[in-house]
């Protein structure tokens, strides 16, 4: 059984795992990626230490699968995070189904399974979830690429899906592979060679973990574009926003007006859709700086909600 200065120092080796977007180190397999729910938001005060500031759900996750259910009480620390933190952390934990309830947030199968992947949990929800619906390789592919800028111009009409800025993420990356991950066809494309290469060694990071565990790698692709779209919800459900009469995005909490962002494939559309998730938010400075815009989104049916 783990002494409490064990758990101390296993903690505290998460967290600047989790600062330095490395928490992979405790998989046996390179640095991957870790991506927050709303991500691009600053922390205001970098005095405040980073246990007090950070989103805590995917560190709450991997320290229960290590065994140390009481973050607050299993570990001596000389700045605590906020018990409001810790409860905010778990209810996100029971809306992921990845513990069982507030009384009894003990890891479910789900959670479990979540916990195999030093990722936010927001993404290795969509893990699990693709592995029931039969979609892991598109999964994958929307995953490795969702942090990485890269196109150089506007987006070519060719890679556009309507609906979604992730479908044409992935359309991007599987010609990108169709023609032998070339820096000419990135060239000719107008997309970031160097970004593109980056999604491709996430990918095979993720890959290697999906082969620890023994998930088989599938497409449903062309005609399951509704099970990805669902693996898509299943992680972002937080992330859901609802058109308002004045042409704003409310989120579901109602904390937040939003934006699509100008480069969204969903901000050309005719008419804007009535539901989507996003992944990330993002401020535009130099042009509107009291909006805040969402960033890779995909629409969905508002009565799945």
């Amino acid at each position: 059984m783990n002494t409490i200065g064990q758990h101390k120092e296993q903690f505290l080796s998460l967290l600047e795992a989790h600062n330095t977007v490395e928490l992979s180190r405790f998989f046996d397999s390179p640095p991957i990626l870790v991506v927050g729910e709303f991500a691009s938001e600053n922390q205001e005060d970098s005095k405040v230490p980073e246990i007090q500031t950070n989103e805590l759900a995917t560190i709450v996750l991997q320290l229960k699968a290590m065994g140390i259910n009481d973050i607050t009480s299993d570990i001596d620390l000389i700045t605590p995070p906020s018990k409001e933190s810790v409860e905010k952390a778990l209810r996100d934990l029971v809306g992921f189904q990845a513990i069982n309830s507030l009384e009894d947030p003990s890891l479910t199968p789900i959670g479990k399974a979540m916990a195999g992947f030093p990722l936010d949990q927001c993404y290795s929800r969509m893990i699990v979830q693709a592995e029931q619906l039969g979609c892991t390789d598109d999964i994958l592919t929307i995953i490795s690429t969702a942090d990485q800028e890269l196109f150089t111009s506007p987006i070519n009409a060719e890679f556009i899906v309507k609906d979604s800025d992730h479908l044409t993420l992935l359309n991007v990356y599987n010609s990108f592979a169709a023609n032998q991950f070339s820096s000419e066809w990135c060239d000719k494309h107008q997309i970031n060679f160097k970004s593109m290469e980056r999604c491709k060694k996430i990918r095979e990071q993720l890959l290697t973990l999906m082969n620890k565990y023994s998930i088989k790698l599938v497409s449903s692709l062309p005609n399951g574009v509704d099970n990805i779209k669902k693996s898509i919800q299943s992680g972002l459900h937080m992330n859901v926003a609802q058109l308002q009469s004045d042409g704003s995005y409310q989120t579901i909490a109602k904390d937040k007006s939003l934006f699509l962002h100008p480069s969204s494939v969903l901000a050309s559309l005719e008419s804007p859709p009535q539901c989507v998730v996003f992944t990330t938010i993002s401020a535009d400075p130099a042009t509107e700086p009291n909006k805040q815009f969402m960033k890779l989104n995909t629409v969905v049916d508002s009565n799945c909600l």
